[in-house]
């Protein structure tokens, strides 16, 4: 390792002793109050500093060939999962007991700060024949959800030496779209504690009056946030309530993976296709 990456792990360690001191130390009713935030900075903090290139990190797990059979195919699944960032951050997400509108924009956020899916796919593990076999399959799998972008047809603009690594982006980018992002936040919503809906309250506490330009802004600044504020809780209690609805029965929730699913399918493929054009890096 360089000298710069051996600050960068060192850099890493202090933020991670940092956080966990501070969540040690705090008052418990603290804690509670604050530790949506305190977690999502700590997450995506550690996400900006930790190496997150295509050829390091968890991602030395990828430079190795395929293995073959079923039992081959599972562990080459995990070791892509691990390899990618992709398992670590899903099941934290999940774990955790956080708001679903926190997760969701914790996860987005990990998922802009990942190492884009074509270097990844450069890797020998998902370079090897046997994988782009099975990742062909899944392409295939795939295209059977409700929303699909068509192929261009013509070797002008889609050349078969190009095919099988558009197969590979869409199908990472499907992965971290329903894997990293839609399904952590459906766990988040079915156990999100306190998922009333907000009530806008017009009563406001009594204040000693302060005539003024600041005394103005500072109502203005608290009835801003207050509204924000609610917003924000009127969100994420709908989006937990959605939720537990859709888990609340096997047909809406198969359907609602189906159609979130071929959401991100739609999404996936279409990037895909758009990198296609652009020079590696």
């Amino acid at each position: 390792m360089s000298a710069t990456q051996h600050m960068q792990q060192a850099v890493l360690l202090g933020v991670r002793a940092f956080f966990l001191l501070l969540s040690l130390t705090m008052p418990l009713r603290a804690w509670l109050r604050h530790r949506a935030w305190m977690i999502f900075a700590a997450r995506v903090w550690m996400m900006r500093l930790s190496s997150i290139g295509s050829q390091e990190g968890h991602a030395v797990l990828l430079q190795r060939s395929a293995s073959a059979g079923w039992l081959g195919c599972i562990m080459d699944i995990l070791r892509v999962g691990n390899g990618t960032r992709l398992l670590p951050s899903a099941l934290t997400a999940a774990l955790l007991h956080l708001p679903p509108l926190s997760v969701a924009l914790q996860q987005l956020l990990t998922l802009v700060q990942l190492a884009p899916p074509r270097g990844f796919c450069a890797a020998p593990l998902l370079a090897d024949p046997v994988t782009k076999k099975r990742v062909a399959a899944a392409w295939g799998a795939l295209e059977l959800t409700p929303f699909t972008v068509p192929v261009p047809s013509g070797d002008a603009d889609m050349p078969a030496t190009h095919q099988p690594g558009v197969q590979c982006v869409a199908v990472l980018l499907w992965a971290q779209l329903m894997i990293g992002v839609v399904l952590p936040t459906l766990v988040a919503g079915c156990t999100a504690r306190g998922t009333r809906m907000p009530a806008l309250s017009a009563q406001q506490e009594p204040q000693q009056h302060r005539p003024g330009l600041l005394a103005a802004v500072g109502a203005v600044v608290r009835q801003v946030g207050s509204v924000l504020s609610w917003v924000w809780a009127w969100m994420d209690g709908l989006l937990a309530e959605a939720a537990c609805i859709l888990a609340s029965d096997p047909f809406y929730l198969t359907s609602a993976i189906w159609v979130l699913g071929g959401l991100c399918w739609l999404l996936a493929k279409a990037q895909a296709l758009a990198a296609l054009a652009e020079p590696a890096s």
